[in-house]
C-alpha cells in the first residue's frame, strides 16, 4: 500500500532521509552534517514545487476548487450553466414631439456622464398625441464585424470581457457583399438560445471561453449558416453594471424637435456580473436540474440564472399542489389544500433589494424568462409578496463595573437579524435572548415586538399572517381611512365590514380589493411573541433593534 507523505520542504527532506537511514549501509551517516545534504535539498525543493504545481492543476479541473477565473468559467461551461453577466440599469423617461417623428432603435442620450441608449423604434403622432413612456439603458453600444470564412461552424468573439455584455441586448445582423468592397444591411438574426425555433430558421447561439463573450453559428444542419464573405455585424450593450443606479437628473438629446422627461426619475436594476464564489454554488445546482424546472428544487436554483436575479432582495417557487389559496380563479381562499385547482401551477413571488414590489414589467420579464424552463403542462403565476416586518425593541441594565458599547451591541443584534430576513424562515424570540444575555456586561433584559404588514392591494383578497393574532389588534390608516378588525372575527375600511380574519390562523379574507389603493400598511399584535413564522409570499424584514437603557 502506497505510503502518504507531506509535501512540504522540510517533511519531503525527513521522508528522504529516513529512507536512507532504514538501509544498513547508511546506519550511521549523518546525513545533515554531509554534503550530501544539499543534494537533498534540490531533491525536496524540486518535489515540493512539483507537487504544489499537480496538485493546482488537479485542483483546477473541479469547479468546486478552480481558483483561477478562466478555469471557474470553463468548468461552468461544462455543466452547461452561463454565468450571470451585468445587466444594464435604466431610467423611464418620456418622449415629447413638437412633430410627427419616429425616434429610432439605437439612439443614444447622455445622463450626466452616462451614456443612454433606446432600444425599439418608437413613432410619435397624433394617435398617441406625440407623446410616448420608454427606457433608456445605460452603457456603451458598440458594433464588432466579422466576414465569414468557413461554412462550418463560425464563431465571432467581441472584444468585451463576457461578464461587461448585457445579452438581454445583443443584436446581430448578417449584410451580404455588395459588389464593391462593401456590404449591404442584411436582417436581424434571431437568437435561439432560450427559445424554440423552426429548423432553418435564422439563428445564433451566444457561447463563451474562459472569460470572452461570442455568437456562434450553426453548420447549417440545424439552422441557417451565413455564406462564406458574408459580414456578421453585432451591436452589443457594454454596461457598468450597478454604478449608474440612483443617477437621475437631465436626460440631453440631439434629436430636434425631441424633449426627454426624466422627471424625478433615477437609474434603476442596474446590476453586477454573477461573483466567482456564485458560479461554483450554481453551476452544479442548475447541472443537477437539467435545464428543466419539475421540482420546487428545480425552480428555486433556475431563478437564479435570470440576469436581473441580484435586484431581488429574496425570491420562492413552491407548487401548486401546496396551495391552499386559488391562483385560477383569483385570490379567494380555498377550504382544503387537497383541492386539485392548482395542480400543475408553479408560483414566483420576490421583492425587490429594498423591499419594493416588483412592477408589472418587472414580474412579467421574471415570468418570460422562466418559461423556457417548464415541461408541457405547467403553468407559471406571479403572486406578489407581502412585507411582514418586526420591530424589536429591548431594555437592557448593564454591570456599571465592565464596559459596554451600545454600537457594538446594536451591529451584533441587527447582524443577526439580518440573516433570518427573506422568504420561508422562522423567528425565535429565545434565541435572540440568548443572544443578548451572551453580551458582556448585560446583566437583565427584556424583549419586546411590534408587527407591521405591508401588501400590494391589487393583488392580495387574502393576507396570511400565519400566526395567532390578538383580536382587536388590527389597526392602520389607509388613504385617510381607518383599517382595524372588530374584535369579533370582522375586518373593517372606514367604519365598513370588508372582510374577516381568522385569529387562530392569522388569515385575513377580503370580500374586494380595496378600491383605489396601490399598497397599504397596518400593524397588529400576536397571541404568542415566542415564534414567527413567513408563510409562502410573505417575507420577513427587521427594523433595526431599539435599546432603552434601564
Amino acid at each position: 500500500m502506497a505510503q502518504v507523505y507531506n509535501s512540504d520542504f522540510s517533511d519531503i527532506k525527513a521522508s528522504i532521509i529516513d529512507f536512507f537511514e532504514e538501509d544498513e549501509t547508511f546506519n550511521s551517516y549523518n546525513f545533515l552534517g554531509n554534503a550530501i545534504s544539499n543534494v537533498m535539498d534540490i531533491f525536496s525543493f524540486i518535489e515540493q514545487n512539483a507537487t504544489f504545481y499537480l496538485n493546482n492543476t488537479a485542483n483546477e479541473f473541479f469547479i468546486s476548487e478552480a481558483v483561477q477565473t478562466k478555469n471557474i468559467y470553463k468548468n461552468a461551461k461544462k455543466l452547461n450553466y452561463f454565468p450571470v453577466r451585468k445587466s444594464a440599469g435604466y431610467i423611464e423617461v418620456e418622449f415629447v414631439s413638437t412633430i410627427d417623428m419616429t425616434v429610432p432603435i439605437f439612439s443614444e442620450f447622455t445622463l450626466g456622464s452616462f451614456k443612454m441608449y433606446l432600444f425599439e423604434n418608437i413613432t410619435l403622432d397624433t394617435s398617441n398625441s406625440r407623446t410616448a413612456t420608454v427606457n433608456l439603458f445605460e452603457g456603451d453600444l458598440l458594433t464588432e464585424n466579422f466576414v465569414v470564412n468557413t461554412t462550418d461552424l463560425f464563431t465571432a468573439t467581441v472584444e468585451t470581457t463576457y461578464s461587461d455584455v448585457d445579452n438581454d441586448y445583443v443584436f446581430v445582423y448578417v449584410d451580404t457583399p455588395d459588389g464593391g468592397g462593401g456590404f449591404i444591411d442584411g436582417p436581424l438574426w434571431i437568437n435561439s438560445d432560450n427559445e424554440i425555433i423552426e429548423t432553418n430558421t435564422n439563428s445564433y447561439f451566444t457561447a463563451f471561453t474562459d472569460t470572452t463573450y461570442s455568437v456562434q453559428f450553426d453548420n447549417g444542419r440545424i439552422f441557417n449558416i451565413p455564406d462564406v464573405e458574408d459580414q456578421v455585424r453585432v451591436i452589443y450593450l457594454k454596461t457598468t453594471g450597478t454604478t449608474p443606479n440612483g443617477t437621475g437628473g437631465t436626460v440631453s438629446t440631439t434629436i430636434a424637435n425631441l424633449t426627454v422627461d426624466a422627471s424625478t426619475n433615477v437609474i434603476v436594476n442596474g446590476t453586477n456580473e454573477e461573483s466567482l464564489n456564485a458560479i461554483k454554488v450554481r453551476a452544479p445546482l442548475f447541472y443537477s436540474s437539467q435545464n428543466r424546472g419539475v421540482t420546487e428544487r428545480d425552480w428555486n436554483v433556475l431563478i437564479k440564472r435570470y440576469s436581473k436575479y441580484d435586484i431581488f432582495k429574496d425570491t420562492l417557487m413552491w407548487g401548486g399542489e401546496k396551495e391552499n389559496v386559488s391562483v385560477l380563479f383569483g385570490p379567494d381562499i380555498v377550504e382544503t389544500p387537497s383541492t386539485y385547482q392548482n395542480l400543475g401551477y408553479v408560483i414566483i413571488t420576490a421583492v425587490k433589494e429594498n423591499y419594493d414590489f416588483l412592477t408589472t414589467t418587472e414580474s412579467d420579464a421574471l415570468l418570460a424568462f422562466l418559461e423556457d424552463f417548464k415541461i408541457a403542462g405547467l403553468r407559471l403565476r406571479y403572486l406578489p409578496s407581502n412585507v411582514y416586518t418586526i420591530k424589536p425593541t429591548v431594555s437592557i441594565k448593564t454591570n456599571p463595573s465592565l464596559s459596554f458599547s451600545q454600537t457594538e451591541f446594536e451591529t451584533t443584534i441587527n447582524a443577526y437579524l439580518t440573516n433570518i430576513e427573506g422568504f420561508n424562515k422562522e423567528f425565535y424570540k429565545s434565541k435572540l435572548t440568548k443572544l443578548i444575555n451572551e453580551q458582556s456586561s448585560i446583566v437583565y433584559s427584556d424583549v419586546s415586538f411590534t408587527y407591521t404588514i405591508k401588501v400590494l392591494n391589487e393583488a392580495h383578497k387574502v393576507i396570511r399572517i400565519g400566526t395567532p393574532v390578538t383580536s382587536n389588534s388590527i389597526s392602520g390608516t389607509v388613504d385617510g381611512k381607518t383599517f382595524e378588525d372588530d374584535g369579533a372575527g370582522n375586518i373593517e375600511y372606514d367604519s365598513s365590514v370588508v372582510g374577516t380574519i381568522n385569529y387562530t390562523t392569522g388569515f385575513i379574507t377580503l370580500n374586494s380589493l380595496i378600491s383605489g389603493l396601490g399598497e397599504y400598511e397596518f400593524s397588529f399584535g400576536l397571541n404568542s411573541d415566542l415564534s414567527n413564522v413567513a408563510i409562502r409570499e410573505s417575507i420577513f424584514k427587521f427594523d433595526d433593534i431599539v435599546v432603552v437603557n434601564l
